[in-house]
């Protein structure tokens, strides 16, 4: 009898998984699911756009306030505008991407798969860039906040 919880071994490289996963994404976005994998694709990347709201709308609304407690007020709004900037860049990015495919359902047909693994690649390539340059930079900023002057984190949103 063998021990059969055991696993082989088995070196798999991270080429190996990557090929997988294009497999994988490839079988997806062919069936008949492809057009909604993408709508799925965008509302995950407008979610991540979603998520800066609750730091980026009170910071706004109260940046006088913020100015006057923390140490380097110039630097820190030169930060927010580039946040903001970015943010708005990717909102446009978004918008684009959905344009290209927001009336397709069904089945995609052979000649649209180009289509749909180039859309594809676009929204990952998007997800990316908010995963590596804005979230860090949205971080970096709390973090400014709450080193400083913790307490403002809490502030209620003036009206």
């Amino acid at each position: 009898m063998t021990d059969q919880s055991q696993t082989p071994d088995v070196d798999i490289t991270d080429e190996d998984i990557r090929a997988t996963e294009e497999v994988v994404a490839s079988t997806v976005l062919k069936s008949d699911k492809g057009w909604e994998v993408l709508r799925q694709m965008y509302h995950e990347s407008a979610k991540k756009l979603l998520s800066t709201q609750g730091f980026t709308y009170p910071v706004l609304a109260n940046m006088d306030t913020l100015k006057e407690k923390l140490s380097d007020p110039e630097g820190f709004q030169k930060s927010m505008q580039t946040l903001i900037g970015d943010l708005q860049d990717y909102k446009q990015q978004i918008d684009a991407i959905y344009a290209k495919h927001k009336d397709k359902s069904g089945k995609p047909t052979e000649a649209e798969w180009p289509i749909l693994f180039a859309l594809s690649q676009d929204y990952t390539n998007l997800m990316h860039h908010f995963d590596t340059v804005i979230s860090p930079l949205v971080f970096s900023l709390v973090d400014v906040i709450r080193a400083e002057h913790g307490d403002l984190l809490e502030m209620p949103t003036q009206q």
